[in-house]
């Protein structure tokens, strides 16, 4: 009998150990030349986790997916699992060796140092699970998509299926792409593949690509619609917006300006409005800001949740004046009315506070922190404003 519950709490205990190794990925505290042979003898792929101690996604990764119990005992049993800082000690190295530029990074690495997948970005557990998985398949893998488009890069697929890759990868594509459309023929352009290239992968107004589109534009709607043809004019447009007046080029908005003015199918309105909302707040000019940014609002993104609350925090920030206030918060309003988040509801807490509407304010700071801890928000920020809330409802 004394045997046999020796052997029970054994097992048990060794029941325990395999759960609690299990419980998230275990990482090598070890030289990365020591992490490839150990790679190399045990047969495996090392996974690499390239973070930064600042990086916000980073560690909503470590706490929230490398702590998955699925997660875990799939990478632990897969893979040679590795944690470096790319700030510190040999993770400069290896951020100029693997070509790190954005966090996380996440590198699936042979045990000669050869990268067969990579991705980037915070990504639930269940996508973890996928591309831990593709690094596995030698057809699925980055390098495998990359070594197709070596290979033959006038296909569009493999053109296609390589840039949105790299996308995912945070790899800088960005002269490829525009080499590969300057060697595809103009009547190629609007393959769906080819245009899926130009819609999500060029921002560059001058380029041949958009100023084809721009001259085909009833084609362009007749294969795909006026809605992708639009957005994709108002996007290429409005970034480099964005890029003059963050620079203060005042001659070169004039450029842009002069130039979609001239077109015939270019949101001639919106672009002038939006134009002169980022000019007025990137120089400074409050009231040009407030008044172009009003009539923005009011015109042009009542369908965009996204926008409104980004606009309506940024009057939260800048303003204390009741009617721009008022204005911000029928924003949020309008932004949960189409689509409720953690972001617009706690926006609009936020300002609800600042208007002076406390109680008010209490019960959607309430409601926002409900909803971001299901969303596995950090709502941190939105618990301080409800506690500045109590401490005044009680004064």
């Amino acid at each position: 009998m004394k045997n046999l519950t020796l052997t029970l709490c054994l097992v048990f205990s060794i029941s325990l150990f395999c759960q609690k190794e299990n419980n998230e990925i275990q990482f090598e505290h070890q030289s990365w030349s020591k992490i490839l042979k150990k790679a190399a003898s045990e047969k495996k792929i090392i996974f690499l986790d390239a973070y930064a101690s600042w990086c916000g996604p980073c560690k909503w990764m470590a706490k929230n997916v490398f702590t998955n119990s699925e997660v875990a005992t799939y990478y632990n049993k897969t893979f040679v699992n590795a944690k470096i800082d790319m700030e510190k000690d040999e993770g400069p190295d290896l951020a100029s060796k693997y070509g790190v530029i954005a966090y996380p990074t996440f590198l699936f690495i042979d045990g000669n140092g050869k990268v067969l997948h990579r991705i980037c970005g915070g990504m639930e557990a269940g996508d973890f699970i996928k591309q831990g998985k593709k690094a596995l398949d030698i057809n699925e893998r980055y390098s495998a998509i990359e070594a197709s488009y070596t290979k033959n890069n006038q296909s569009e697929t493999n053109a296609f299926n390589y840039f949105t890759a790299a996308e995912l990868a945070c790899v800088d594509v960005y002269q490829e792409v525009k080499n590969y459309l300057d060697r595809t023929k103009k009547d190629q352009l609007f393959s769906e593949k080819n245009f899926g290239i130009i819609e999500h992968f060029t921002n560059d107004f001058t380029h041949a690509s958009f100023s084809y589109l721009l001259d085909n534009y009833d084609k362009g709607v007749s294969l795909f619609g006026n809605k992708r043809i639009d957005e994709k004019i108002t996007n290429v447009y409005q970034s480099a917006i964005v890029d003059a007046c963050r620079e203060g080029n005042d001659k070169y908005l004039e450029v842009i300006r002069a130039h979609f003015n001239a077109q015939k199918n270019t949101p001639i309105k919106k672009l002038n409005i939006f134009a002169d909302m980022n000019w007025a707040r990137e120089t400074g000019d409050t009231s040009a800001f407030f008044t172009s940014s009003i009539e923005y609002a009011d015109n042009f993104l009542q369908e965009s949740a996204g926008e409104l609350n980004n606009l309506a925090w940024t009057f939260y920030e800048a303003t204390s004046t009741n009617s721009y206030l008022n204005k911000a918060l029928k924003w949020a309003e309008r932004s949960i009315e189409i689509e409720e988040g953690y972001s617009n509801m706690d926006t609009y807490a936020h300002l609800l506070f600042k208007a002076g509407k406390l109680e008010e304010a209490r019960k959607q700071a309430q409601s926002a922190i409900e909803i971001g801890k299901k969303m596995g928000e950090n709502v941190a920020g939105t618990e301080a404003l409800l506690a500045v809330i109590s401490e005044r409802l009680k004064n």
